[in-house]
């Protein structure tokens, strides 16, 4: 995550650990576009799981408030 941050890796970090003991993480927030204007958003974080159990990776949606 090259340009990003570090406390926003930090953070986006702890919520997928959150996510993955609870089943979900939900964070809202505001970012900034790639144009540099902001966002009011809303975000989601699910974790995938394989048939087996084991972690495949994570779901992202963020909704625009």
């Amino acid at each position: 995550m090259n340009g990003i941050p570090q406390g926003a890796k930090d953070g986006f970090v702890r919520l997928m650990e959150q996510a993955r003991f609870s089943g979900r993480a939900l964070q809202e927030a505001w970012r900034i576009r790639k144009g540099g204007g902001r966002l009011h958003c809303r975000s989601s974080i699910i974790p995938l799981k394989t048939q087996e159990g084991a972690d495949a990776g994570y779901l992202l949606v963020i909704h625009d408030l």
